[in-house]
């Protein structure tokens, strides 16, 4: 788990408290083995915490993040579906994915009885009192989800508030467009880098019968352990985006 003020990548106790006490370690264990081999789990990529922006009045907000990179497959990309439109598809099925995996952790570690539309257990009730997930997309040629764009903003605003910090002596508009800039670059090359790592790890499996484990060996994208479609911390509780 990587810390940093308010920020937390990968946190693995998202929904710890809901699970029975005598089942805690065990699930603790679950989310380490799937943390350490970039595979299943629940946990997201990103939470922030205590996140205060101009536009709340002041409130702070949580914002919880996974990253989902799309491969080249006719589920996303079908002649008549656009480019852009292929990873706002996958980044909006990221709630209702992790509605699944809460009601299959309940089942697995509170024996709740495991039904797609029956009643909520607790887990699943409490993945709902928090803020929801918010999918970030990446597609295969690096282009992003409406939400990357969102994010972009919402980070720029932040930064903003300090201008000085950012070298920007015209003020807070400045700052915004100075910080939504370096983000979306640094976004981008992240991206791509994750792209670029999940291609060659597939090559190397078709070839050479390597695993997706091996190919995230050397770290790679946030989030990259879970964001394959060949089909398509501690929190309680391309082509830029149009924006």
């Amino acid at each position: 788990m990587h810390e940093h003020k308010n920020a937390v990548r990968h946190p693995m106790d998202l929904v710890a408290h809901a699970i029975k006490p005598e089942n805690g370690e065990r699930f603790m264990g679950a989310q380490r083995a799937a943390a350490k081999s970039h595979h299943g789990g629940f946990i997201p990529d990103l939470v922030i915490l205590r996140f205060y922006l101009p536009s709340s009045d002041g409130l702070p907000v949580t914002r919880t993040y996974d990253v989902k990179m799309v491969g080249y497959s006719e589920k996303y990309y079908r002649a008549s579906i656009p480019r852009r439109r292929a990873v706002d598809i996958r980044a909006a099925k990221v709630p209702a994915d992790y509605e699944t995996k809460a009601r299959k952790v309940g089942a697995e570690y509170n024996g709740w009885p495991y039904q797609r539309g029956g009643p909520p257990g607790p887990v699943l009730t409490l993945l709902r009192s928090l803020p929801p997930v918010t999918g970030l997309g990446v597609g295969f040629a690096g282009e992003f989800s409406r939400d990357v764009g969102r994010f972009i903003s919402a980070v720029a605003e932040k930064g903003a508030v300090v201008p000085e910090r950012f070298g920007c002596c015209h003020g807070s508009d400045q700052a915004r467009g100075v910080i939504a800039s370096f983000v979306r670059r640094a976004f981008g090359r992240t991206s791509l880098r994750g792209v670029a790592r999940i291609r060659q790890g597939t090559l190397a499996a078709i070839l050479g019968g390597a695993t997706r484990a091996d190919s995230f060996a050397d770290g790679g994208m946030a989030g990259a352990e879970n964001t394959w479609d060949a089909s398509g911390g501690h929190v309680h509780g391309g082509a830029p985006p149009q924006m």
